[in-house]
């Protein structure tokens, strides 16, 4: 599929991080069936960062983020330029490197990645003031120097996101949102101190995703080149769900912490599968699909046949409306809806 100019093989992508940090990194994520390498960010300077600097919120469970206190790359910018980025394009598989984070430093080293063979760049908005005319200024520096396509990644803590999206319209091919949320704290409550080497750090994974999605919809709104969403997709479904708010590609970066290089592959698959099952004959028909209002729920929920009496609703029920004894929906129910989101075999509607 053709993304702002770059044929990437599918529409799940690494995402500039830990999974990324390396070429030999990068190459297991295109064995693992990556549609395209984003690769970690560099800068001018390598990243000195504090160990840990890692952490899972909750141990063992999905549903659950992780915190970092990480920055970028910690291998020497020459050393991309002179190994990791050949390492990377050697799979055959598209490399995207993501850069940080001044107007100089893009400006210098944006023509560096692109005579290194990227085929794209993605720059880091993360440290730069977030005044419309800095993040003006910054993109077209960058656009003025290469000739590849170049992706600006949105932090959530961007305010006005529609005015953004339109001011740097113009100086790039698509906008990446979003990045890690933050500055958090997580405690280990057990040790009596923070999780992360850093007291604070940034959220990834499912808690964010409803703010990724609410971004990558208001810029859908607005911005008519390619969007990228990033933040909470570990399963195909939640791939669609990002097209649906707009996006036209998503990356990945949570979830191959917890899975693997094999998920991006597994996520694109399940992507494909639930097109398929949609009836469409791409993943571009679901493009924007989702982008208008709910209609208004005007009756009560009713508990289908295919029940499996497990009591989630029960206890979840803010009116004790539902009794699965019977499965009835009494009419103290307030069509909260809360019951047809939690059960777990989709038997309420």
């Amino acid at each position: 599929m053709d993304l702002a100019g770059i044929e990437i093989r599918n529409p799940v992508l690494t995402a500039a991080g830990p999974t990324s940090q390396s070429g030999a990194i990068l190459l297991e994520a295109a064995r693992g069936g990556a549609g395209a390498l984003v690769t970690k960010t560099i800068c001018t300077r390598r990243a000195l960062v504090k160990h840990p600097n890692i952490a899972c919120i909750q141990q063992g469970s999905i549903s659950k983020g992780m915190v970092n206190c990480e920055t970028w790359s910690e291998i020497p910018w020459e050393q991309w330029i002179e190994k990791e980025y050949a390492i990377a394009e050697s799979s055959g598989v598209k490399v995207i490197a993501s850069i940080g984070y001044t107007a100089d430093e893009l400006v210098f080293l944006g023509p560096k990645v692109e005579d290194a063979g990227a085929s794209g760049i993605e720059f880091s908005t993360h440290y730069i003031s977030k005044s419309i005319g800095s993040l003006m200024e910054v993109a077209k520096s960058l656009k003025e120097s290469v000739s590849i396509p170049i992706f600006a990644k949105i932090s959530p803590s961007t305010e006005n996101v529609k005015e953004v999206a339109r001011a740097i319209e113009p100086f790039v091919d698509g906008i990446v949102a979003i990045n890690t949320l933050g500055p958090v704290l997580a405690i280990d409550a057990r040790a009596k101190r923070p999780l992360l080497g850093e007291r604070y750090g940034w959220l990834s994974g499912p808690p964010i995703k409803p703010v990724a999605l609410r971004i990558v919809s208001e810029i859908s709104e607005v911005f008519k080149k390619p969007i990228i969403g990033v933040g909470g997709i570990s399963k195909g479904i939640d791939a669609a769900e990002f097209l649906m708010c707009g996006a036209s590609a998503v990356e990945v970066c949570t979830a191959a912490l917890y899975w693997g290089p094999n998920i991006y592959g597994k996520i694109a698959g399940e992507l494909e599968e639930f097109v398929r099952e949609s009836g469409h004959s791409c993943a571009e028909e679901l493009r924007a699909s989702a982008l208008h209002e709910r209609e208004e729920m005007t009756k009560k929920p009713e508990i289908a046949d295919n029940c499996t009496a497990c009591g989630i609703c029960e206890r979840a029920c803010p009116s004790r409306a539902i009794s699965i004894e019977k499965k009835t929906v009494s009419d103290s129910c307030t069509r909260c809806g809360l019951c047809i989101t939690i059960c777990p075999v989709r038997a309420i509607a």
